[in-house]
């Protein structure tokens, strides 16, 4: 479930070229009888997947995610970005949300 959506942000990369994200916090259960979410934060990146996916708080969703680190100034930073999205409260009949993981 989508526990907190945070605003979306965005930039200018050194090459000149736009880009936008928006993070979100995820509550999971590893186990049936788990009382207590888990929580991780998420990330989507591009503006074409944040309008596509268009992710509401309280949403019940099912992600497919790719965890990706980065070293700056000596330090690894991990970065779990969300690549596909499957919401579970859709209607039937309506297809899911996915989209591939591009460079």
């Amino acid at each position: 479930m989508i526990h907190q959506l945070m605003e979306p942000t965005s930039g200018v990369s050194k090459n000149g070229n736009p880009w936008m994200s928006q993070e979100f916090v995820l509550a999971y259960f590893w186990f049936p009888n788990q009382t207590t979410p888990s929580y991780a934060l998420m990330r989507v990146f591009g503006e074409d997947r944040i309008k596509l996916f268009n992710l509401q708080q309280g949403e019940e969703v099912k992600l497919k995610y790719v965890i990706e680190a980065r070293e700056h100034d000596g330090k690894w930073y991990n970065e779990v970005r969300v690549i596909s999205c499957e919401k579970k409260n859709q209607p039937m009949g309506v297809a899911s949300t996915s989209v591939q993981a591009t460079k």
